[in-house]
């Protein structure tokens, strides 16, 4: 009977954990991205998409494939490495 109750415990605090992680990745994509969805990247993000993925064309449909991969709902996130190339997850 413990080891259940402590593992309802363990699972419910994910379960919170993943329901706070997903707040602030809807109020990162709202407060940055959402507004100006239909509008191309200026600066130094269009320059290191250009540089990686030749056009925005090209970055969308590449990210479009990994959002399109995932074998389950949630997020992709697109990183920066140390040596300045983008890379998003399973790319």
């Amino acid at each position: 009977k413990t080891k259940i109750k402590a593992h309802f415990k363990f699972n419910y605090i994910l379960y919170i954990i993943g329901y706070i992680f997903g707040f602030f990745n809807f109020i990162l994509f709202f407060s940055n991205i959402g507004a100006a969805a239909d509008s191309e990247p200026q600066g130094a993000l269009k320059e290191a998409i250009d540089k990686h993925f030749t056009d925005f064309s090209s970055f969308k449909e590449a990210f479009k494939m990994v959002v399109q991969n995932r074998c389950q709902p949630g997020w992709v996130w697109l990183g920066l490495l140390a040596d300045g190339r983008l890379k998003s997850p399973k790319q």
